[in-house]
């Protein structure tokens, strides 16, 4: 079966770099994916859906609100309490 993808060509480029490293082509590489996928009967790696929290964090981040600047590594720490 033939099919075509499109796909991001910043992150072509990088994974590219990996398969050829270990020696594959992008189609074997898509291939093993697709194998995994059915014989695993799952996507082989973590999906998560960021929670409203962690979006409204990432939005405060990119319109620099309600940003804390810590003095130090440990005073972060005793915040987050770890």
């Amino acid at each position: 079966m033939k099919t075509n993808i499109n796909v991001n060509e910043i992150s072509f480029k990088e994974a590219q770099k990996i398969f050829d490293s270990c020696g594959m082509s992008f189609n074997e590489a898509i291939n093993l994916f697709l194998t995994k996928v059915s014989i695993e009967k799952t996507i082989p790696f973590e999906l998560n859906i960021p929670s409203d929290e962690l979006l409204k964090k990432i939005k405060d981040v990119e319109y620099k609100r309600n940003l804390v600047k810590y003095e130090s590594s440990n005073e972060l720490f005793d915040d987050l309490e770890i």
